[in-house]
């Protein structure tokens, strides 16, 4: 092997050793909350919410992620005003999650004022091919179809209700 070789063939077995989480069956869930205040020239309060669950065993592996954030700060003449507000609810599903090849769709919403999203949509559908899987490594490949659809707010300047963008492509992806 030539010394250029060589750190890429490091890097591989790095990638290739390092143990990978196992999947265990039942539910799971995480929940997570945050809030900030602060006071000096200009008051700004932000809350943050998070919302994490799924279930796996051999048949199915479903999850779902939902997430608030809310924030106003107040402008030079101490005013209060909205400064932050959005939320997005995604939600996956894996068929035969521990199969040599399975499939797998997930689907989700967005709202984003600091993106001026009114109402974003996304869905896609796709199969996984799964070379290797051990307690120490994974290797699998996948392919889907993804399609978008954003609705931007019509209250923006410069931006009329015509202005919606859709799409669809084939992407590579891992599920």
């Amino acid at each position: 092997m030539t010394r250029r070789h060589t750190p890429l063939a490091a890097a591989l077995a790095l990638v290739l050793a390092s143990p990978l989480a196992a999947q265990e069956a039942g539910w799971d869930g995480e929940a997570e909350v945050g809030a900030s205040a602060l006071f000096g020239a200009r008051d700004q309060s932000l809350v943050t919410a998070r919302l994490d669950f799924g279930h796996a065993d051999s048949t199915w592996d479903i999850g779902s992620t939902s997430s608030f954030i809310h924030g106003r700060s107040a402008d030079e003449s101490g005013e209060s005003r909205l400064t932050h507000r959005g939320w997005a609810v995604e939600a996956t599903a894996d068929y035969l999650p521990f199969a040599r090849v399975s499939y797998f769709g997930l689907a989700g919403l967005e709202s984003s004022l600091q993106r001026r999203i009114d109402l974003r949509s996304t869905g896609g559908a796709g199969i996984k091919y799964t070379w290797i899987r051990t307690e120490s490594a994974l290797l699998d490949a996948s392919v889907a179809v993804l399609a978008e659809r954003t609705a931007f707010d019509p209250a923006d300047d410069g931006i009329t209700p015509d202005d919606e963008t859709a799409g669809a492509g084939a992407e590579a992806a891992r599920a």
